[in-house]
C-alpha cells in the first residue's frame, strides 16, 4: 500500500551504518515518506519535540536516554507519534517494557526486513484514519 506524501518518520539508532541502511531501504519502499535520523536518545527527543513525526523507529540500546525511556517520554508528553521499538535485545521482558512505555509495535532486528514494511504501513494507515 502506498502512503500519502508528507508523512514524517524518525529513525533513532546509534549505529550510524545500520541507521543509514534502514533509511535507504525505507526510502526505496516508501518514496513519499520523509525520513530523518537521530543517533541517541536526546537527539531523538529533540527531534520529536520540534517535528512531531508521525512514526518513530526507536532502538532500545541508545546512549544517554535509552529507547524505553524515550518512548515513554514521547507518549507521556502527548505526541501522536506511533512508535516501533526495533532492537537486538531478546526476551519477553524487553517487549513488555516497550509496550508498557507506549510502543505500538516491537520488532527484533533479526526480523525487521520481514516485518517492518507491513507494520509501518499498518500504523501509518491506522494513524491517518484516527
Amino acid at each position: 500500500m502506498e502512503l500519502d506524501g508528507g508523512k514524517k518518520l524518525l529513525i533513532v539508532e546509534d549505529h550510524v551504518m545500520l541507521s543509514d541502511s534502514i533509511k535507504s531501504w525505507l526510502e526505496e519502499l516508501f518514496p513519499l515518506l520523509v525520513i530523518n535520523q537521530a543517533h541517541d536518545g536526546k537527539e531523538g527527543w529533540d527531534f520529536a519535540g520540534s517535528e512531531n513525526p508521525d512514526l518513530a523507529i526507536i532502538d532500545i540500546g541508545l546512549p544517554g536516554m535509552n529507547g524505553i525511556d524515550l518512548t515513554n517520554k514521547i507518549v507521556s508528553n502527548g505526541f501522536k507519534t506511533q512508535i516501533i521499538v526495533l532492537t537486538n535485545f531478546d526476551g519477553k521482558v524487553y517487549e513488555e517494557r516497550a509496550y508498557a512505555a507506549g510502543a505500538h509495535a516491537f520488532i527484533s532486528k533479526q526480523n525487521m526486513y520481514n516485518q517492518l514494511p507491513s507494520v509501518i504501513t499498518k500504523l501509518l494507515t491506522c494513524h491517518l484514519q484516527s
